[in-house]
């Protein structure tokens, strides 16, 4: 018997809420899983306040704009520790000028603001979930974009990275979720 299971036995609440309960323990688990795993990453490259700051623009911007997703939860925390490394050392040993940087920036936002959101198959989006999570990408994305002039401005390139680094992964994620979403349509249009 699960957590949720004991604390619904009374048949008080009803399905839907019991699906909401078992999503809200699941993220529990992840996150208490994940904030130890990112922290240790932060120390082992001595870079816990960009890895936190990394964090906390992609997680938002990437939670609203969706996009690719890999299948099976193994393989998810596997390739995201790889990305979460990976990102951490362009942090730490890449610095772009700021105007190629900008360059990027600039094509990512475009791609947030033309693609977001992409769901998939396990979280189709209905139609009032895409106008919601596509605004709060786009607003999302807009502060970050404020965040990169400022320390552009303050001539801070490790902070700026940062940005450019959010921003990149999850242009990348939704270009892979378009293409994956439409040719898993085109895929559907050939069996009909």
């Amino acid at each position: 018997m699960g957590i949720v299971d004991y604390l619904t036995n009374d048949e008080s609440i009803d399905d839907d809420e019991k699906e909401i309960l078992e999503f809200g323990f699941e993220r529990i688990k992840v996150l208490m899983v994940s904030i130890p795993i990112v922290i240790l990453a932060g120390l082992l490259f001595y870079e816990i306040p960009k890895t936190l700051v990394l964090v906390l623009c992609l997680l938002p911007l990437r939670q609203n704009a969706g996009g690719y997703h890999i299948d099976g939860k193994y393989s998810c925390a596997v390739l995201s520790l790889i990305t979460l490394i990976l990102e951490i050392l362009a942090i730490k040993y890449v610095v772009l000028p700021p105007a190629v940087a900008a360059l990027i920036i600039f094509i990512d936002t475009i791609l947030i603001f033309v693609l977001s959101p992409v769901g998939n198959k396990k979280n189709v989006l209905d139609e009032i979930e895409m106008k919601v999570y596509g605004k709060r990408a786009k607003e999302i994305c807009i502060m970050e974009s404020i965040l990169f002039m400022m320390f552009v401005i303050l001539n801070l390139p490790k902070w700026y990275m940062i940005v450019v680094l959010s921003e990149s992964t999850v242009g990348m994620l939704l270009l892979v979720g378009k293409l994956q979403e439409n040719g898993s349509q085109g895929r559907k249009v050939q069996n009909v």
